[in-house]
Protein backbone atom coordinates (compact mmCIF):
# COMPACT_ATOMS: atom_id res chain seq x y z
CA UNK A 1 0.00 0.00 0.00
CA UNK A 2 2.84 2.38 0.84
CA UNK A 3 4.47 1.92 -2.52
CA UNK A 4 1.20 2.65 -4.27
CA UNK A 5 0.10 5.67 -2.26
CA UNK A 6 3.52 7.15 -1.59
CA UNK A 7 5.88 6.80 -4.52
CA UNK A 8 9.28 8.30 -3.88
CA UNK A 9 9.70 9.10 -7.56
CA UNK A 10 7.44 10.97 -9.95
CA UNK A 11 4.99 9.18 -12.19
CA UNK A 12 5.68 9.01 -15.87
CA UNK A 13 3.86 11.79 -17.70
CA UNK A 14 3.69 14.13 -14.72
CA UNK A 15 4.52 17.66 -15.79
CA UNK A 16 7.49 19.27 -14.07
CA UNK A 17 5.58 22.55 -14.27
CA UNK A 18 2.66 21.03 -12.35
CA UNK A 19 4.91 19.79 -9.57
CA UNK A 20 6.77 23.11 -9.39
CA UNK A 21 3.57 25.15 -9.43
CA UNK A 22 1.92 23.02 -6.76
CA UNK A 23 4.98 23.11 -4.53
CA UNK A 24 5.37 26.89 -4.81
CA UNK A 25 1.72 27.53 -4.00
CA UNK A 26 1.88 25.12 -1.08
CA UNK A 27 4.91 26.91 0.34
CA UNK A 28 3.20 30.27 -0.06
CA UNK A 29 0.06 28.93 1.61
CA UNK A 30 1.90 27.49 4.60
CA UNK A 31 4.13 30.55 4.97
CA UNK A 32 1.06 32.78 5.16
CA UNK A 33 -0.63 30.62 7.79
CA UNK A 34 0.05 33.25 10.40
CA UNK A 35 -1.66 36.01 8.45
CA UNK A 36 -5.40 36.70 8.39
CA UNK A 37 -4.84 40.12 6.84
CA UNK A 38 -5.29 41.86 4.54
CA UNK A 39 -8.89 40.94 3.85
CA UNK A 40 -9.93 40.98 0.22
CA UNK A 41 -13.68 40.30 0.27
CA UNK A 42 -15.69 39.28 3.36
CA UNK A 43 -13.61 36.54 5.05
CA UNK A 44 -11.36 36.03 2.01
CA UNK A 45 -7.67 36.76 2.69
CA UNK A 46 -4.38 36.33 0.85
CA UNK A 47 -3.90 32.87 2.35
CA UNK A 48 -7.16 31.71 0.76
CA UNK A 49 -5.95 32.80 -2.67
CA UNK A 50 -2.77 30.74 -2.30
CA UNK A 51 -4.70 27.71 -1.05
CA UNK A 52 -7.21 28.09 -3.90
CA UNK A 53 -4.30 27.86 -6.34
CA UNK A 54 -3.25 24.60 -4.67
CA UNK A 55 -6.81 23.29 -5.05
CA UNK A 56 -6.82 24.19 -8.76
CA UNK A 57 -3.59 22.24 -9.23
CA UNK A 58 -5.17 19.25 -7.48
CA UNK A 59 -8.30 19.50 -9.64
CA UNK A 60 -6.10 19.27 -12.74
CA UNK A 61 -4.74 15.98 -11.42
CA UNK A 62 -8.26 14.78 -10.64
CA UNK A 63 -9.35 15.46 -14.22
CA UNK A 64 -6.27 13.62 -15.47
CA UNK A 65 -7.04 10.75 -13.07
CA UNK A 66 -3.59 11.08 -11.51
CA UNK A 67 -4.56 12.37 -8.07
CA UNK A 68 -2.68 10.78 -5.16
CA UNK A 69 -5.51 11.43 -2.70
CA UNK A 70 -8.21 9.43 -4.49
CA UNK A 71 -8.48 6.86 -1.71
CA UNK A 72 -9.18 9.52 0.91
CA UNK A 73 -11.60 11.34 -1.40
CA UNK A 74 -13.59 8.14 -1.93
CA UNK A 75 -13.88 7.45 1.79
CA UNK A 76 -15.04 10.99 2.50
CA UNK A 77 -18.03 10.73 0.14
CA UNK A 78 -20.49 9.26 2.66
CA UNK A 79 -19.72 11.51 5.68
CA UNK A 80 -19.61 14.63 3.52
CA UNK A 81 -22.89 13.66 1.85
CA UNK A 82 -24.51 13.46 5.28
CA UNK A 83 -22.93 16.74 6.38
CA UNK A 84 -23.89 18.72 3.29
CA UNK A 85 -27.27 17.00 2.96
CA UNK A 86 -28.18 17.67 6.57
CA UNK A 87 -26.91 21.24 6.28
CA UNK A 88 -29.08 21.93 3.24
CA UNK A 89 -32.12 20.50 5.01
CA UNK A 90 -31.36 22.70 8.02
CA UNK A 91 -30.98 25.70 5.72
CA UNK A 92 -34.65 25.41 4.72
CA UNK A 93 -35.46 26.82 8.17
CA UNK A 94 -34.00 30.23 7.29
CA UNK A 95 -33.68 30.07 3.51
CA UNK A 96 -30.65 31.08 1.45
CA UNK A 97 -28.91 33.60 3.68
CA UNK A 98 -25.41 35.03 3.55
CA UNK A 99 -24.22 33.23 6.68
CA UNK A 100 -25.49 29.90 5.30
CA UNK A 101 -23.60 30.33 2.02
CA UNK A 102 -20.49 31.47 3.91
CA UNK A 103 -20.40 28.36 6.13
CA UNK A 104 -21.04 25.93 3.27
CA UNK A 105 -18.39 27.62 1.12
CA UNK A 106 -15.85 27.27 3.91
CA UNK A 107 -16.84 23.61 4.24
CA UNK A 108 -15.96 23.01 0.59
CA UNK A 109 -12.74 24.97 0.98
CA UNK A 110 -11.32 23.07 3.95
CA UNK A 111 -12.06 19.60 2.60
CA UNK A 112 -10.66 20.44 -0.82
CA UNK A 113 -7.59 21.95 0.88
CA UNK A 114 -6.96 18.71 2.75
CA UNK A 115 -7.15 16.57 -0.40
CA UNK A 116 -5.14 19.06 -2.46
CA UNK A 117 -2.24 19.39 0.00
CA UNK A 118 -2.17 15.62 0.51
CA UNK A 119 -2.01 15.07 -3.26
CA UNK A 120 0.80 17.58 -3.79
CA UNK A 121 2.95 16.34 -0.92
CA UNK A 122 2.62 12.71 -1.98
CA UNK A 123 3.78 13.44 -5.50
CA UNK A 124 6.67 15.63 -4.38
CA UNK A 125 10.22 14.60 -3.56
CA UNK A 126 11.01 13.91 0.13
CA UNK A 127 13.06 17.12 0.29
CA UNK A 128 9.93 19.16 -0.39
CA UNK A 129 8.56 18.19 3.01
CA UNK A 130 11.56 19.85 4.62
CA UNK A 131 10.94 22.99 2.57
CA UNK A 132 7.32 23.05 3.74
CA UNK A 133 8.43 22.65 7.35
CA UNK A 134 10.87 25.51 6.84
CA UNK A 135 8.03 27.68 5.57
CA UNK A 136 5.96 26.72 8.62
CA UNK A 137 8.88 27.69 10.87
CA UNK A 138 8.96 31.15 9.30
CA UNK A 139 5.18 31.53 9.66
CA UNK A 140 5.15 30.49 13.33
CA UNK A 141 8.08 32.76 14.19
CA UNK A 142 6.36 35.75 12.61
CA UNK A 143 3.12 34.84 14.38
CA UNK A 144 4.81 34.60 17.78
CA UNK A 145 6.51 37.97 17.29
CA UNK A 146 3.15 39.49 16.36
CA UNK A 147 1.56 38.02 19.50
CA UNK A 148 4.32 39.42 21.71
CA UNK A 149 3.80 42.87 20.19
CA UNK A 150 0.06 42.66 20.93
CA UNK A 151 -0.71 44.70 24.06
CA UNK A 152 -4.11 43.13 24.77
CA UNK A 153 -4.72 40.74 27.69
CA UNK A 154 -4.59 37.76 25.32
CA UNK A 155 -2.57 38.14 22.14
CA UNK A 156 -4.45 37.49 18.93
CA UNK A 157 -2.21 39.21 16.33
CA UNK A 158 -4.34 39.77 13.22
CA UNK A 159 -6.82 36.98 13.95
CA UNK A 160 -10.45 37.55 14.99
CA UNK A 161 -9.83 35.96 18.41
CA UNK A 162 -6.86 34.47 20.35
CA UNK A 163 -8.07 30.86 20.12
CA UNK A 164 -7.31 30.58 16.41
CA UNK A 165 -3.55 31.29 16.66
CA UNK A 166 -3.51 29.22 19.87
CA UNK A 167 -4.87 26.19 18.01
CA UNK A 168 -2.34 26.75 15.21
CA UNK A 169 0.59 26.99 17.63
CA UNK A 170 -0.53 23.90 19.54
CA UNK A 171 -0.39 21.91 16.30
CA UNK A 172 2.95 23.50 15.40
CA UNK A 173 4.58 22.42 18.67
CA UNK A 174 3.90 18.76 17.84
CA UNK A 175 4.99 19.22 14.24
CA UNK A 176 8.27 20.90 15.21
CA UNK A 177 9.02 18.38 17.96
CA UNK A 178 9.37 15.51 15.48
CA UNK A 179 10.31 17.24 12.24
CA UNK A 180 13.41 16.11 10.28
CA UNK A 181 15.74 18.80 11.54
CA UNK A 182 18.60 18.89 14.01
CA UNK A 183 17.76 18.64 17.69
CA UNK A 184 18.84 22.22 18.29
CA UNK A 185 16.48 23.55 15.63
CA UNK A 186 13.61 21.46 17.01
CA UNK A 187 14.16 22.75 20.55
CA UNK A 188 14.30 26.37 19.41
CA UNK A 189 11.16 26.14 17.28
CA UNK A 190 9.19 24.30 19.98
CA UNK A 191 10.19 27.03 22.43
CA UNK A 192 9.12 29.77 20.00
CA UNK A 193 5.73 28.13 19.47
CA UNK A 194 5.23 27.61 23.21
CA UNK A 195 5.94 31.29 23.91
CA UNK A 196 3.31 32.27 21.37
CA UNK A 197 0.86 29.73 22.80
CA UNK A 198 1.32 31.11 26.30
CA UNK A 199 0.71 34.64 25.02
CA UNK A 200 -2.70 33.63 23.63
CA UNK A 201 -3.84 32.46 27.07
CA UNK A 202 -5.94 29.64 25.61
CA UNK A 203 -6.94 26.88 28.05
CA UNK A 204 -8.43 24.76 25.27
CA UNK A 205 -5.30 24.88 23.10
CA UNK A 206 -3.13 24.04 26.11
CA UNK A 207 -5.27 20.99 26.86
CA UNK A 208 -5.16 20.11 23.17
CA UNK A 209 -1.36 20.10 23.26
CA UNK A 210 -1.22 18.04 26.46
CA UNK A 211 -3.52 15.36 25.01
CA UNK A 212 -1.69 15.18 21.67
CA UNK A 213 1.72 15.17 23.33
CA UNK A 214 0.50 12.59 25.83
CA UNK A 215 -0.57 10.33 22.99
CA UNK A 216 2.91 10.47 21.42
CA UNK A 217 4.57 9.90 24.79
CA UNK A 218 2.38 6.92 25.66
CA UNK A 219 2.91 5.24 22.28
CA UNK A 220 6.65 5.80 22.57
CA UNK A 221 6.75 4.33 26.08
CA UNK A 222 4.65 1.34 25.03
CA UNK A 223 7.02 0.74 22.13
CA UNK A 224 10.05 0.68 24.41
CA UNK A 225 8.78 -1.30 27.41
CA UNK A 226 7.26 -4.65 28.22
CA UNK A 227 3.73 -5.18 29.46
CA UNK A 228 4.49 -5.10 33.20
CA UNK A 229 6.74 -2.07 32.77
CA UNK A 230 4.08 -0.34 30.69
CA UNK A 231 1.53 -0.76 33.46
CA UNK A 232 3.97 0.57 36.03
CA UNK A 233 4.88 3.58 33.88
CA UNK A 234 1.21 4.28 33.12
CA UNK A 235 0.26 4.09 36.81
CA UNK A 236 3.01 6.37 38.07
CA UNK A 237 2.64 8.70 35.09
CA UNK A 238 -1.07 9.11 35.76
CA UNK A 239 -0.41 9.64 39.45
CA UNK A 240 2.15 12.35 38.72
CA UNK A 241 -0.16 14.14 36.27
CA UNK A 242 -3.08 14.09 38.74
CA UNK A 243 -0.84 15.34 41.54
CA UNK A 244 0.60 18.19 39.50
CA UNK A 245 -2.83 19.16 38.19
CA UNK A 246 -4.23 19.21 41.73
CA UNK A 247 -1.35 21.31 43.08
CA UNK A 248 -1.61 23.74 40.17
CA UNK A 249 -5.37 24.02 40.49
CA UNK A 250 -5.40 24.58 44.25
CA UNK A 251 -2.56 27.10 44.05
CA UNK A 252 -4.28 29.00 41.24
CA UNK A 253 -7.57 29.28 43.08
CA UNK A 254 -6.01 30.24 46.41
CA UNK A 255 -3.84 32.94 44.87
CA UNK A 256 -6.05 34.03 42.00
CA UNK A 257 -5.83 37.79 41.37
CA UNK A 258 -8.59 40.29 41.15
CA UNK A 259 -10.33 40.64 37.81
CA UNK A 260 -8.47 43.82 36.89
CA UNK A 261 -5.12 42.10 37.54
CA UNK A 262 -5.78 38.77 35.88
CA UNK A 263 -3.58 37.29 33.18
CA UNK A 264 -4.66 35.32 30.14
CA UNK A 265 -4.32 32.00 31.99
CA UNK A 266 -5.65 33.11 35.37
CA UNK A 267 -8.16 31.15 37.44
CA UNK A 268 -10.53 34.13 37.37
CA UNK A 269 -10.75 34.02 33.60
CA UNK A 270 -11.17 30.23 33.70
CA UNK A 271 -14.17 30.70 36.01
CA UNK A 272 -15.76 33.24 33.69
CA UNK A 273 -15.00 31.27 30.53
CA UNK A 274 -16.34 28.04 31.99
CA UNK A 275 -19.60 29.53 33.26
CA UNK A 276 -20.21 31.25 29.93
CA UNK A 277 -19.69 28.05 27.97
CA UNK A 278 -22.09 26.08 30.16
CA UNK A 279 -24.81 28.64 29.51
CA UNK A 280 -24.10 28.67 25.77
CA UNK A 281 -24.17 24.85 25.61
CA UNK A 282 -27.51 24.85 27.41
CA UNK A 283 -28.91 27.25 24.81
CA UNK A 284 -27.59 25.03 22.01
CA UNK A 285 -29.31 21.95 23.48
CA UNK A 286 -32.54 23.93 23.75
CA UNK A 287 -32.30 25.02 20.10
CA UNK A 288 -31.72 21.42 19.02
CA UNK A 289 -34.72 20.21 21.02
CA UNK A 290 -36.89 22.84 19.32
CA UNK A 291 -35.44 22.21 15.83
CA UNK A 292 -34.06 18.64 15.47
CA UNK A 293 -33.28 19.21 11.78
CA UNK A 294 -31.28 22.34 12.54
CA UNK A 295 -31.70 26.08 12.13
CA UNK A 296 -29.16 26.49 9.33
CA UNK A 297 -25.35 26.61 9.12
CA UNK A 298 -24.00 29.71 10.83
CA UNK A 299 -27.40 30.59 12.28
CA UNK A 300 -26.15 30.93 15.87
CA UNK A 301 -24.16 33.97 14.82
CA UNK A 302 -26.39 35.10 11.96
CA UNK A 303 -29.64 35.00 13.96
CA UNK A 304 -28.11 35.69 17.43
CA UNK A 305 -29.59 32.48 18.84
CA UNK A 306 -27.19 32.31 21.80
CA UNK A 307 -27.56 34.71 24.67
CA UNK A 308 -23.92 35.11 25.72
CA UNK A 309 -21.89 34.30 22.59
CA UNK A 310 -21.87 34.36 18.81
CA UNK A 311 -20.84 30.71 18.48
CA UNK A 312 -21.49 27.50 20.40
CA UNK A 313 -17.85 26.93 21.43
CA UNK A 314 -18.37 23.23 20.79
CA UNK A 315 -18.23 21.59 17.35
CA UNK A 316 -20.60 18.64 17.99
CA UNK A 317 -23.17 20.87 19.70
CA UNK A 318 -22.87 23.40 16.91
CA UNK A 319 -23.68 20.69 14.36
CA UNK A 320 -26.62 19.48 16.41
CA UNK A 321 -28.18 22.90 16.89
CA UNK A 322 -27.36 24.49 13.52
CA UNK A 323 -27.21 21.58 11.06
CA UNK A 324 -29.38 18.99 12.75
CA UNK A 325 -29.14 15.30 13.56
CA UNK A 326 -28.29 14.20 9.99
CA UNK A 327 -25.24 16.46 9.70
CA UNK A 328 -24.21 15.51 13.24
CA UNK A 329 -24.16 11.85 12.20
CA UNK A 330 -22.01 12.89 9.24
CA UNK A 331 -19.60 14.67 11.58
CA UNK A 332 -19.23 11.57 13.75
CA UNK A 333 -18.61 9.43 10.66
CA UNK A 334 -16.11 12.03 9.40
CA UNK A 335 -14.14 11.73 12.64
CA UNK A 336 -14.05 7.95 12.35
CA UNK A 337 -12.93 8.22 8.72
CA UNK A 338 -10.14 10.71 9.42
CA UNK A 339 -9.01 8.60 12.38
CA UNK A 340 -8.59 5.67 9.99
CA UNK A 341 -6.55 7.86 7.63
CA UNK A 342 -3.91 8.26 10.34
CA UNK A 343 -1.36 5.71 11.54
CA UNK A 344 -1.21 4.28 15.03
CA UNK A 345 1.45 6.04 17.07
CA UNK A 346 2.01 8.60 14.33
CA UNK A 347 2.13 12.37 14.36
CA UNK A 348 -1.10 12.69 12.36
CA UNK A 349 -3.06 10.66 14.90
CA UNK A 350 -1.60 12.71 17.75
CA UNK A 351 -2.73 15.90 16.00
CA UNK A 352 -6.15 14.38 15.49
CA UNK A 353 -6.45 13.48 19.19
CA UNK A 354 -5.65 17.09 20.03
CA UNK A 355 -8.16 18.29 17.45
CA UNK A 356 -10.93 16.21 19.02
CA UNK A 357 -10.25 17.81 22.40
CA UNK A 358 -10.11 21.32 20.94
CA UNK A 359 -13.42 20.78 19.10
CA UNK A 360 -15.15 20.38 22.48
CA UNK A 361 -14.28 24.00 23.35
CA UNK A 362 -14.21 25.72 19.95
CA UNK A 363 -15.70 25.35 16.49
CA UNK A 364 -12.50 24.28 14.73
CA UNK A 365 -13.78 22.72 11.50
CA UNK A 366 -13.00 25.81 9.43
CA UNK A 367 -9.47 26.38 10.75
CA UNK A 368 -7.46 26.35 7.50
CA UNK A 369 -4.18 25.57 9.27
CA UNK A 370 -5.59 22.30 10.64
CA UNK A 371 -6.39 20.96 7.17
CA UNK A 372 -2.84 21.83 6.03
CA UNK A 373 -0.98 20.48 9.05
CA UNK A 374 -2.93 17.18 8.98
CA UNK A 375 -1.82 16.10 5.47
CA UNK A 376 1.74 17.23 6.26
CA UNK A 377 1.70 14.93 9.29
CA UNK A 378 0.13 12.08 7.28
CA UNK A 379 2.83 12.23 4.62
CA UNK A 380 5.47 12.53 7.34
CA UNK A 381 4.20 9.26 8.88
CA UNK A 382 3.93 7.53 5.50
CA UNK A 383 7.45 8.40 4.43
CA UNK A 384 8.87 7.48 7.80
CA UNK A 385 7.26 4.05 7.45
CA UNK A 386 8.50 3.72 3.85
CA UNK A 387 12.08 4.71 4.63
CA UNK A 388 12.32 3.00 8.01
CA UNK A 389 10.05 -0.09 7.92
CA UNK A 390 11.03 -1.00 11.47
CA UNK A 391 8.67 -2.18 14.24
CA UNK A 392 6.58 0.37 16.08
CA UNK A 393 9.01 0.11 19.00
CA UNK A 394 11.06 2.86 17.42
CA UNK A 395 8.42 5.30 18.59
CA UNK A 396 6.89 8.36 16.94
CA UNK A 397 10.05 10.41 16.60
CA UNK A 398 12.14 9.56 13.55
CA UNK A 399 14.21 11.32 10.95
CA UNK A 400 13.05 11.34 7.35
CA UNK A 401 16.30 12.41 5.79
CA UNK A 402 19.85 12.81 7.10
CA UNK A 403 20.47 16.07 8.91
CA UNK A 404 23.58 18.00 9.72
CA UNK A 405 24.27 18.14 13.43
Amino acid sequence: MIAHSLPLTRRRGLSVLEVTTGTVFLLVGVTSLGASQPRLVSNLVITDVAIFAVIVTWLIHVLQDTSRSQREAGRLVVPLTLIFGGSLIAATHVGIRGFVIDDLTRDVGVFCSFLAVLDILRRSRPEVLRWVLGAAMVAVTLLTVSLLLDNTLRGRASFPNPNIPAHLLSCAVLLFAVMPRSRRVRVVMVAVALVGLYRTGSFGATLQLLVAGGYLLITWVCGHTRTRERLRVAFFGTLIVITLATIFGVNSYINRPAAKQESGLSAARLDRSGSTRFKVWEDAFTNFADHPLGTGPGSSRGLSLLELATETHNEPLSYLSERGAIAFAGLMLLWVTVWRFTRQGGLARALFCGYLVASCFRETMHYRHWWIFLPIAMVFDERRAALEPAPASHGPVAELVPVER
